[in-house]
């Protein structure tokens, strides 16, 4: 179970890593490619700046994006297979706005604009939220680690003592007890703290 778990958790993280960069990389490249716009590039030249002037990952999978739509990839497709490596839902805002206003029309640089400045708004709110929730995280992490400590402390002291929960069934029955109780209380504190927005 270890070796087939370990390396999922292992992937996922990086791949929450990733993801969490190209965010905060993702209203400035959006400033680059508007801006681009408003100087008289068009929308492939304004992802090419944005590419060459920005940090990876947003500079290397752009750099992919350019490269799928040399190629002759439809420009749905391309944008549908970067939201496929980067599963960000700001970049989903994006690629929905670019999509529509391809079908629709309109000022691309304006609308790019006011994305960028939601993104903006949006991830000043996540900040606000993490920080807000920070003292709920630590009360958990708290909560969990405080009895397995005093279990350690006192085995230390009288093991003789902490033994009798593992050897005696009414033991068994209350340390079967207390970590339901402390999974129940992470599962609480986890949905309180985890805010929707």
């Amino acid at each position: 179970v270890i070796i087939y778990t370990i390396p999922n958790l292992i992937v996922n993280a990086k791949i929450s890593k990733r993801v969490k960069a190209f965010d905060m990389q993702l209203n400035e490249g959006l400033v680059m490619i508007s801006n681009a716009l408003k100087a008289g590039y068009w929308f492939l030249q304004s992802l090419a700046v944005a590419a060459e002037e920005t940090q990876p990952p947003f500079s290397t999978e752009f750099k992919i994006l350019l490269k799928e739509l040399s190629l002759g990839i439809p420009l749905e497709d391309g944008l549908n297979n970067l939201y496929d490596r980067i599963s960000s839902e700001d970049l989903q805002l994006i690629i929905n706005a670019i999509l529509i206003q391809k079908d629709v029309g309109g000022n691309l640089s304006e609308i790019i604009e006011n994305i960028a400045e939601t993104i903006r708004e949006r991830q000043r709110i996540k900040n606000e939220v993490k920080t807000l929730t920070a003292q709920g995280k630590l009360s958990g992490l708290i909560i969990m680690v405080m009895p397995v400590f005093l279990g350690v402390v006192i085995y230390l002291f009288d093991n003789a003592y902490i033994e009798t929960l593992f050897v005696t069934l009414p033991g068994r029955i209350m340390l079967g007890t207390a970590m339901f109780s402390q999974f129940m209380g992470w599962l609480f504190i986890r949905k309180i703290i985890n805010i929707e927005y």
